[in-house]
């Protein structure tokens, strides 16, 4: 890599985007949720500072059913507005177009699948979050930090200041195309299954919340996983076979 420590990347037709970064000698290649994330705490610090006395109550950040609920969190600790639609950006986006025809500020759209909608443009976009990505690393080359460190401290202080005990309900359209079925447990972590719309597969998705540390929060998705499998998919009994 001619020394570098970042890799920035799209696919050959530029619609989805990859971060990977060298830290002590090895590279961390970061998840479609991770990248979402630290893109929406930039996106939102960004409309911060350009509108630091106005209020936030009409700013709105957008992700899937199946993505990160952490742009849900950044929302209520920060105090703007967040909504989850169906997978897909033409969900994502028809939400984004019928906010913004309301006066609101949407300022990105994600999934977990690598893709992000951070401009004006109402589908997934390489090429601008590239772009944003390079600023990104530019500010925080400034403050002698990398995208794992900003990663950490992005978790550590948001899941300290928003409580977890309470309710949540997602209104999200219907239909017979849409074969799936999503779990919030006690402690906040939550895990969705679904059939894939394009090939023979049954996916889940998981999302684990920990009060204490990584190492316990990986412990806790292990478990889950097992439980999922023997519970929900039982693959002896209906000819599954493990993709991961």
């Amino acid at each position: 890599m001619n020394g570098s420590s970042l890799v920035i990347a799209t696919d050959p037709d530029a619609d989805r985007f990859q971060l990977a970064e060298k830290n002590d000698g090895s590279w961390h290649i970061f998840t479609g949720n991770e990248m979402g994330a630290l893109l929406a705490w930039w996106k939102w610090y960004n409309w911060r500072r350009l509108n630091p006395d106005k209020s936030a109550e009409d700013v709105y950040i957008i992700n899937s059913a199946v993505s990160s609920k952490i742009a849900r969190t950044i929302a209520e600790t920060e105090g703007f507005k967040y909504e989850e639609t169906l997978t897909g950006f033409k969900w994502m986006a028809n939400k984004a177009a019928t906010l913004r025809s309301q006066g609101k500020t949407v300022l990105m759209a994600w999934e977990e699948s690598i893709g992000y909608m951070p401009g004006d443009a109402l589908d997934k976009d390489g090429v601008i979050t590239s772009a944003i990505f390079a600023d990104y690393a530019s500010f925080l080359h400034a403050k002698n930090m990398t995208f794992q460190q900003q990663l950490a401290e992005l978790y550590a202080n948001t899941l300290k200041v928003v409580g977890l005990n309470y309710f949540r309900f997602q209104l999200l359209p219907v239909n017979s195309s849409n074969n799936m079925i999503t779990f919030t447990l006690e402690n906040g972590s939550m895990f969705t299954i679904r059939s894939s719309g394009t090939e023979p597969k049954v996916k889940f998705y998981l999302e684990v919340i920990s009060k204490k540390d990584e190492e316990e929060a990986n412990k806790q998705l292990q478990v889950l996983i097992k439980a999922i499998i023997e519970t929900f998919l039982v693959p002896e009994k209906y000819e599954l076979i493990w993709r991961s």
